[in-house]
């Protein structure tokens, strides 16, 4: 299996790219290394030094449809986006913005690619920042 997990070098991604090489299945990492100041820390590293794992740094709120990857994707978990409530009550538009950027531009490049599954993870922030809002039903079916 070919897996691409956008946003790979988070907490997420990382345990998700992990468990994928465990199993043997080839991992495709993609990542600005933003939160790392552009450098992997030893465990991503000890990750990517493994033949099964690869590792691109691409900032995904750049168009990225010349990028090529010679491989059917068998899934792609997107998981990359600005996060930390912080920075979201900060600068709320560049996050809302640049998270939505990162979404499109990867939408736009797998056009080109026929891909099994898209996995999409959205952030804790839409969970209020456990907040007590009330509670909301949401209709989990179809009519």
């Amino acid at each position: 299996m070919n897996i691409l997990i956008t946003g790979g070098a988070g907490f997420v991604g990382y345990h998700l790219a992990q468990y994928h090489a465990k199993l043997g299945h080839f991992v495709l990492i993609m990542d600005n290394l933003f939160k790392m100041s552009g450098k992997l820390d030893k465990e991503l590293e000890t990750l990517t030094s493994q033949p099964n794992v690869r590792m691109i740094q691409v900032d995904l709120t750049n168009p990225i449809k010349t990028l090529d990857i010679p491989m059917q994707l068998d899934i792609v978990y997107h998981l990359a986006a600005i996060n930390g409530t912080e920075l979201f009550y900060k600068i709320p538009y560049e996050v809302a913005r640049n998270n939505l950027l990162m979404t499109l531009n990867v939408l736009d490049w797998l056009e080109d690619y026929k891909v099994g599954r898209l996995i999409y993870s959205s952030s804790s922030e839409v969970y209020a920042g456990g907040e007590d809002v009330g509670l909301l039903r949401i209709p989990t079916t179809m009519q």
